[in-house]
């Protein structure tokens, strides 16, 4: 008599009683992963298959491409910082995100270089670019109300905020290097 294979479970590919091997498929759920890979499990047998390690864009990327399992990382800080007229940043060198964001730090109201990037501003006013405002600021923009291809402007120079730029913007200026807190620049 001929009797019927005989498996010990439906991943078994070995009859028990003669040679006949069968192909099989075996049952997958979810891809599992741990912290160093992913891979699926047969949930009859528990035999591992599709088994490698997590992949990512850079030592950047918190999250595997493959199953997005997220691990803890660590930016690289670039060696200098990035700036604007108005903030500086560090960014990650290996990805670019900005790790950090601040304003411009300034030890007085003359003082033209950032403490912390060295960016070097332009004083508001100080038309002659030497540092400070002062007469010789008013008298510059004076000079430009008269020459401008010869006195060329650092900045913008309406002072006083009416949209034309006179004589009246270098009173200004000259009114705001004596009392800059009663005479503000626009």
């Amino acid at each position: 008599t001929v009797s019927a294979h005989s498996f010990d479970h439906d991943c078994d590919t070995g009859c028990n009683g003669c040679a006949y091997t069968r192909e099989i498929t075996h049952r997958t759920g979810d891809q599992l992963y741990d912290e160093n890979a992913h891979w699926y499990e047969c949930s009859v047998c528990g035999e591992v298959m599709e088994y490698e390690l997590h992949q990512y864009y850079n030592t950047c990327d918190a999250d595997c491409n493959v199953c997005g399992a997220v691990r803890e990382i660590e930016h690289t800080p670039c060696e200098t910082w990035g700036h604007d007229d108005s903030r500086h940043w560090l960014d990650c060198s290996v990805c670019g995100m900005t790790l950090e964001s601040h304003e411009h730090i300034y030890d007085g109201r003359f003082d033209q270089i950032c403490d912390t990037c060295g960016y070097r501003r332009i004083l508001r006013g100080d038309m002659d670019d030497d540092g400070d405002v002062d007469y010789d600021d008013a008298v510059y923009l004076l000079l430009y109300t008269y020459f401008p291809e010869r006195y060329p402007l650092n900045q913008a120079g309406d002072m006083d905020g009416n949209g034309v730029i006179d004589s009246d913007d270098a009173i200004r200026v000259l009114q705001y290097a004596e009392s800059p807190d009663l005479y503000p620049l626009a």
